[in-house]
């Protein structure tokens, strides 16, 4: 039987030690066969399977797709999140700014409502605005004669915004938000 030193010491017999597969993986008969014939067969086709992939990609990133992709960004821009208070007709919407008059985008706007007999019926609602810095309530109650406050918060940031629903049902208003 034949012995062979393969590497550091390490030591097979028979027709292990022409392959070169010993069992704790120094060289595997596998790894030398991919070596010499895989290899170089798999190159080219990867190449030209990769050349493919590259030119589909291009033609897919003008086609329609894309701009299907594009229109549901802008649907999704012009969605305005709504919040219903469940008391009369009247609604109210919002657009936050900062100090630089861009829109503020996840602010929060929370508002406290009393209507109904001697103002039992209270409600408090909380709304998130969307890119736009838009948002808007409705079903606000317009029997009450109390004032709303709106007030919008984004960290440090916060701005008010007075409505009456007595004078005017629906309306729309711009909260710009400063540092407290």
């Amino acid at each position: 039987m034949e012995t062979a030193v393969i590497e550091n010491g390490l030591t097979a017999s028979g027709g292990l030690a022409k392959t070169g597969y010993l069992r704790n993986g120094v060289r595997s008969w596998l790894g030398k066969m991919r070596k010499k014939t895989m290899v170089p067969a798999i190159r080219p086709w990867l190449r030209v399977l990769i050349r493919y992939c590259v030119c589909l990609l291009a033609v897919v990133g003008s086609s329609p797709l894309s701009d299907m992709a594009a229109e549901a960004e802008t649907k999704r821009r012009q969605e305005v999140p709504v919040i219903d208070a469940e008391a009369g007709p009247c609604s109210v919407e919002m657009t936050v700014t900062d100090v630089a008059v861009k829109p503020v985008y996840a602010a929060i706007i929370r508002v406290h409502i009393s209507h109904g007999f001697l103002g039992m019926r209270k409600s408090d609602l909380e709304i998130g605005t969307n890119v736009d810095g838009k948002a808007k309530f409705v079903g606000l109650p317009q029997d009450t004669d109390e004032l709303l406050y709106f007030r919008a918060s984004k960290g440090r940031q916060t701005g008010i915004a007075v409505h009456s629903t007595a004078k005017n049902c629906d309306a729309e208003y711009f909260i710009v938000l400063r540092r407290r």
